[in-house]
């Protein structure tokens, strides 16, 4: 966006670099040791890394 500093622009689109997002979040649950079943159980889980996990997100990304 910086270099069309003097072109207006009506209408733009931005496009997520990450192509399967579901695949993402599935190698990173397996990372955390989290597993589909008890993230559908408990809703949301907190990895000891920070990361939150959603069962609400998992089902919308499927």
């Amino acid at each position: 966006m910086i270099a069309a500093q003097k072109i207006k622009i009506c209408q733009a689109l931005f496009l997520s670099p990450v192509i399967d997002l579901d695949s993402l979040i599935r190698k990173m649950m397996v990372k955390a040791d989290v597993d589909e079943t008890r993230l559908n159980r408990e809703k949301v889980i907190i990895a000891s890394d920070g990361t939150v996990f959603r069962a609400d997100y998992l089902a919308y990304l499927q």
